[in-house]
């Protein structure tokens, strides 16, 4: 259009007079083509030199205390110093294609972290995933037992002997066969930034799951407080794991160097966590009925004149809803409590952390404003729009 307009032209004696279509030389389409091949070409080489040394970082147990220099990656790039374990890289892409599948809200919340700390949240959100999967899929009890003292067995090896994780997993013999992507998950697992007892405390909520059964009565959520106990598990626990990553990564921040403020920081984040939960069950009560599961606490049914049989038998109850609305306001009042402590955190990651939390409470209102799954079984999916934009508040409030 320029050309055909006037506003540039290709002298006569410097162009060989084809053209590719009217008014469109052969020379102006060549460089464009060549400038265009450059600038694509240019910008995946400087991604991938910067994965490569995101990688490099991820992969050494020594406190991030700096990202290399634009000098030191093109450096590294240029001399090939550092070459990707193909099993690491292989983990982490299985990772992401998990968390975008199985769990939006999470990988959402990844998206917004970045650089090493980006790819050790996706490991470990990963292996949350996997293990509860695990559980729940298990035909039945004793299998799910199983999957359980599996995981707390391959988490005390990779913790005790990191380097030789695999090999001494595949010598042991075991009567029953490890899944393959348990095994994966946990040699992913960065454990020179984690902690042991947070990640069993996973497996105790997990251990909880379990007392549901068909026999009458098998309901282990008597109150609110078993209610609290089940979520500081499940949740609390992985957010206690998201913040110790936070110190290995930012160790000259405050957060990582006064242990009081770190101490509280965690408090806040496993209140978050629980509120999180409740979100989960406020969420699932269709669903979980269908599984002949009721997390709603028995004491609160009550109050309603119900009891657990009754969600199992009618999960469309509309005294239903009045518990929904109650765990959503437990939600609100957890997240409220915990929001002045997590801004200590350093600045670079209470953006991510609050799109995480707020992307969360997103699935609350939409709740509160009628939502509900398009078939019995599914979960509440909030629009991809939506979920950007409370993800773009939430950093952006905290520029």
């Amino acid at each position: 259009m320029s050309i055909k307009r006037g506003i540039w032209t290709v002298e006569t004696h410097t162009k060989l007079g084809i053209q590719l279509w009217s008014d469109m030389d052969v020379e102006e389409a060549f460089f464009f083509l060549v400038t265009n091949v450059m600038i694509v070409f240019g910008l995946v080489s400087i991604d991938y030199a910067f994965a490569l040394a995101t990688c490099e970082l991820v992969q050494s147990s020594e406190p991030t205390l700096s990202y290399p220099s634009y000098f030191q990656v093109l450096a590294r790039f240029l001399t090939n110093k550092h070459r990707p374990n193909k099993r690491f890289v292989d983990n982490l892409a299985r990772s992401v294609e998990r968390l975008a599948s199985s769990s939006q809200s999470m990988y959402m919340g990844s998206a917004m972290f970045q650089g090493p700390l980006r790819i050790d949240l996706i490991i470990l959100y990963s292996f949350f995933r996997i293990a509860d999967d695990l559980v729940d899929e298990a035909r039945d009890t004793e299998t799910a037992c199983r999957v359980i003292e599996q995981c707390d067995q391959l988490l005390e090896e990779k913790f005790s002997f990191p380097g030789s994780f695999p090999c001494l997993t595949a010598s042991k013999g075991v009567d029953y066969p490890v899944p393959p992507a348990l095994i994966a998950a946990i040699d992913s697992l960065p454990v020179s930034r984690l902690r042991l007892e947070h990640l069993r405390g996973l497996l105790e909520g997990f251990r909880i799951d379990l007392m549901f059964s068909d026999k009458p009565r098998s309901f282990p959520f008597a109150t609110e407080s078993d209610l609290d106990v089940y979520s500081f598990h499940v949740a609390g626990m992985a957010a206690a794991s998201t913040l110790g990553l936070v110190v290995h990564h930012f160790p000259s921040h405050q957060f990582a160097k006064n242990v009081f403020l770190r101490r509280r920081v965690v408090d806040a984040g496993e209140r978050m966590g629980q509120a999180l939960q409740y979100i989960n069950v406020a969420r699932d009560v269709t669903r979980d009925a269908s599984i002949k599961r009721v997390y709603l606490p028995t004491s609160w049914l009550k109050q309603e004149g119900l009891v657990p049989e009754d969600v199992l038998a009618f999960p469309m109850d509309s005294r239903l809803e009045i518990l929904r609305d109650k765990a959503l306001e437990k939600a609100n009042h957890l997240c409220a409590s915990a929001r002045n402590e997590i801004a200590f955190l350093p600045k670079e990651v209470q953006g991510p952390f609050f799109a995480t939390v707020d992307s969360y409470l997103e699935i609350g209102v939409a709740l509160r404003q009628g939502m509900r799954p398009a078939q019995v079984g599914d979960k509440v999916k909030l629009p991809i729009a939506r979920r950007l934009f409370v993800a773009y508040r939430s950093m952006a409030l905290r520029q």
